[in-house]
């Protein structure tokens, strides 16, 4: 199932499983692959976690405050994706297609978090400032009152407008990064 992943989305999935069970979950959801994107920390999504601020420390206590803890779950136990979490794979084995990416990585992660609105994970980055426009590009919403967005060149197709946008590379220069 993760043949297409690179090193870093397989890590992602490995962090993503042992924040599930901390949390006592019986399930990998959508807030277990945020976590495991920001445990991870490289890649593109790790860099755009980075500049602005977005912490472990900080998304693991807001998923705390808005769930019940309990006992943490052996590490041993089998844990199954939800459907949610499906759900974002497969967005994001659509982005990485989208973009002629031979392999789908924390980029294609992200965004495929973002494609599931109605998840947790979504809601925490949507709280946080970063969503996709309409167009599908992907933006970092100003904190302080005078500053103006981000706005990061990391495009999904998938919400674009009918006729179809010219492809855009999602290279670190793209999102303000110097390589």
């Amino acid at each position: 199932m993760f043949e297409r992943y690179t090193d870093r989305a397989r890590r992602v999935i490995f962090f993503a499983r042992y924040d599930a069970s901390a949390l006592a979950s019986s399930s990998i959801d959508t807030e277990h692959l945020l976590l495991g994107l920001l445990r991870e920390g490289a890649g593109i999504a790790g860099k755009i976690f980075k500049r602005n601020k977005l912490t472990y420390e900080v998304v693991r206590g807001e998923i705390e405050a808005r769930g019940r803890l309990q006992a943490p779950t052996s590490t041993s136990v089998d844990m199954p994706l939800s459907p949610e979490a499906k759900l974002v794979l497969q967005h994001a084995s659509e982005e990485a297609e989208r973009m002629d990416a031979s392999h789908i990585d924390t980029e294609h992660l992200l965004l495929g978090l973002l494609r599931e609105s109605e998840c947790l994970a979504a809601d925490i980055l949507t709280s946080k400032g970063l969503h996709l426009d309409h167009d599908g590009t992907l933006r970092w919403a100003a904190r302080a009152p005078r500053a103006p967005g981000r706005v990061i060149r990391l495009t999904s197709t998938a919400v674009a407008p009918a006729s179809p946008p010219a492809r855009r590379c999602a290279c670190p220069r793209d999102i303000g990064i110097r390589p």
